[in-house]
């Protein structure tokens, strides 16, 4: 039996077992009590059915607008060309291992429109054919801590998407984008221990409003077509040991946009070109420090004795790198 879950006007008695006891959901714990103990309200979907007894998609959307706990616990739910968006403050998404949210939506297929939110150990998928950046699998618009799971995109768009002055940090997420595996245009953005799987660039860098976007012990697959693209403006760009593997062409590429200071703290640069800025250097520095760079070309557009530029204790496929001089 399959449970459609609405909690009482307290936010707390979720349903009864076979015995007729009333059992809560501790957000804590994370486990199911006997009685009234637990802070949120939980609904489990078994189905794509429960889903829609409970949240009805209206206008092309499944509004989960309370600060709850949403269990997704099937194997599969396809909303075709529907989404799933949450508002509700707080509220945490969570998926068991192989769970997986299909759709086919011009845009997000989970939207995370909402403060303080989480989203753990679930998969979307969005197997749409818009063919731009803004089709993605997940979206944030606020704040919102992802922990684990694997966003992905069928044809051309971005896994993950992080606009709107969001707060994002994926953590151990696995992400399969097309023109990007995560596209992030303005706010806060935090990866650690990500792998950026898809073809395209792990990371591009939009927008003009920027804040600070961090890579830690983040890995990309082999023969990706770039690794960071910034097309945008940022205040701090940090790569703190990852491997930004051997890309087709660079594994830093700069286009456009202002970017107040880039670093680059050990990790890997392979491929083809490792830092590819042609012009407008970060006012406050492009530093190296410790990274590999056995890249065939390490640098294009400036080297390591460029204004603005410090290079030290970097090594390359033949020993250590040239660095920069002493700093006045």
């Amino acid at each position: 039996m399959s449970f459609v879950l609405r909690a009482a006007p307290s936010g707390k008695v979720i349903r009864g077992d076979a015995s007729g006891q009333t059992l809560v959901y501790n957000a804590v714990t994370r486990s199911w009590d006997v009685g009234d103990t637990t802070p949120m309200g939980v609904y489990q979907f078994a189905s794509l059915d429960d889903l829609e007894a409970a949240f009805p998609a209206l206008g092309g959307v499944h509004l989960l607008d309370e600060a709850a706990v949403y269990q997704f616990v099937g194997a599969g739910f396809d909303v075709g060309a529907n989404r799933i968006e949450v508002t509700g403050a707080g509220a945490i998404v969570e998926g068991q291992g192989a769970t997986t949210i299909a759709g086919q939506n011009t845009f997000a297929v989970l939207k995370m429109n909402g403060a303080q939110q989480t989203v753990r150990s679930i998969n979307v998928e969005n197997t749409g054919v818009d063919g731009t950046l803004n089709q993605c699998a997940l979206e944030v618009l606020s704040s919102c801590d992802v922990w684990g799971g694997r966003f992905s995109v069928l044809n051309d768009g971005s896994a993950i998407q992080c606009a709107n002055n969001a707060e994002l940090t994926l953590t151990a997420v696995d992400a399969v984008g097309t023109l990007a595996d995560v596209y992030y245009t303005t706010g806060e953005l935090a990866m650690v221990g990500c792998r950026l799987l898809g073809g395209g660039p792990a990371l591009v860098i939009g927008g003009v409003g920027g804040a600070f976007v961090t890579l830690d012990a983040c890995w990309c697959a082999a023969n990706k077509e770039y690794g960071i693209v910034i097309e945008g403006g940022v205040v701090r760009l940090e790569v703190i040991g990852t491997n930004l593997g051997s890309p087709q062409d660079a594994c830093i590429l700069r286009n456009s946009g202002n970017v107040g200071s880039c670093s680059v703290v050990g990790g890997y640069l392979g491929g083809a070109v490792g830092i590819d800025w042609a012009a407008s250097l970060p006012t406050r520095g492009l530093l190296l420090v410790g990274a590999d760079i056995s890249a065939a070309t390490p640098f294009v557009g400036f080297d390591e004795t460029t204004a603005r530029v410090n290079v030290k204790a970097c090594s390359n496929a033949g020993g250590l790198a040239p660095e920069t001089p002493i700093v006045p």
